[in-house]
């Protein structure tokens, strides 16, 4: 069983807050659990179960433990709200403890990942998931190590002129092994690795030098992850390529998903002010995806608005996404934005 929504505990409130809380979970856990079942802090804000036999109550008594320690703590600073997930496994005859935990660990990393709040059971199929993902984790460092990520350009063109005005580029990763991995699938395990904001530093580097080559009037859309954009000093990075490569930052348009902004909305505004005083525009990506206001979206004082294609992909067929579409462009025309 693994906390969710520890660290900003220790973070805000300290490591005393943090040790009552991990206390209080410990004593909700032998409360629930009774004699039946050993209760142990594995470490962090890790606890484990061992029921002393096999059982069919291993479920329901995972259930009974996530329910018992997440909601609300009371601490002498203020009250703080945990929940739990949880994985579980059952012993194989002749097992070792150590295989016991790693399949239990399996299961509990499944269910931090796609279902919070749930006891999610091992299985052999989350075993070769998990078996792939560190096979591909490790080709991901060694991509980053080696510089083995690529960028192609995807034409903008102007529906009225036919003209095209800028590229857009598009992160690609061919390994010799796996063979082509695209990026909805190396660009999400980046983010989870922490390898993100190595990944966008050489991708960008590599676009610029490529896009400095271009026409004066040919402008290069490069998008930033979330965790890029929360990065202190992601400015400095972006002018720093843009320096090395020669480019204006006039012909540089940077990309922000919706759903980035609103993870920090306060440093999305700063960066996106300090981009825009250079001459760098900056483009909202998947609008409809996140859930910001309209409010917020005048406050950010973006130049392009990029409506998500949920909206778009249907608007021959469906008169509520045509009517939603069109009241977004007619916002934007308001506003001043291009859409």
């Amino acid at each position: 069983i693994d906390l969710d929504g520890f660290k900003p505990v220790n973070d805000v409130n300290g490591h005393a807050a943090g040790d009552a809380c991990l206390i209080e979970a410990a004593r909700r856990l032998a409360e629930v659990c009774g004699d039946k079942v050993f209760v142990a802090r594995m470490g962090g804000d890790e606890f484990a179960l061992l029921l002393r036999q096999p059982s069919d109550e291993a479920i329901p008594i995972a259930e009974r433990a996530l329910a018992a320690i997440s909601g609300v703590y009371q601490l002498e600073s203020g009250r703080v709200t945990l929940g739990a997930s949880c994985g579980v496994a059952a012993c194989e005859p002749g097992g070792y403890a150590t295989r016991l935990l790693e399949r239990a660990d399996i299961a509990l990393y499944r269910a931090k990942a796609q279902a919070r709040g749930a006891v999610v059971l091992f299985s052999d199929t989350l075993e070769s998931e998990a078996r792939d993902r560190a096979v591909l984790e490790q080709a991901c460092r060694e991509a980053v190590a080696q510089d083995a990520f690529d960028v192609c350009f995807q034409p903008i063109v102007c529906v009225r002129t036919r003209q095209v005005t800028g590229f857009e580029a598009l992160a690609r990763w061919r390994h010799r092994d796996l063979g082509d991995i695209g990026p909805d699938v190396f660009i999400p395990l980046a983010e989870q690795t922490g390898l993100i904001e190595a990944v966008s530093d050489r991708l960008l580097r590599k676009a610029v030098r490529h896009a400095a080559r271009w026409p004066r009037h040919i402008a290069l859309a490069f998008n930033l992850s979330a965790k890029h954009l929360t990065r202190p000093g992601v400015e400095r990075d972006v002018f720093l390529a843009l320096a090395r490569s020669g480019m204006s930052p006039r012909q540089v348009e940077i990309e922000l998903t919706e759903t980035a902004i609103m993870s920090d909305c306060e440093a999305a505004t700063r960066v996106i002010g300090t981009l825009k005083r250079s001459g760098i525009r900056v483009s909202l990506d998947d609008f409809g995806s996140g859930y910001s206001s309209f409010g917020q979206l005048s406050d950010l004082a973006i130049d392009k608005l990029k409506i998500d294609r949920k909206f778009v992909q249907r608007i021959d067929v469906d008169d509520k996404a045509l009517s939603i579409a069109r009241a977004i462009v007619g916002m934007c025309a308001d506003l001043g934005v291009v859409c």
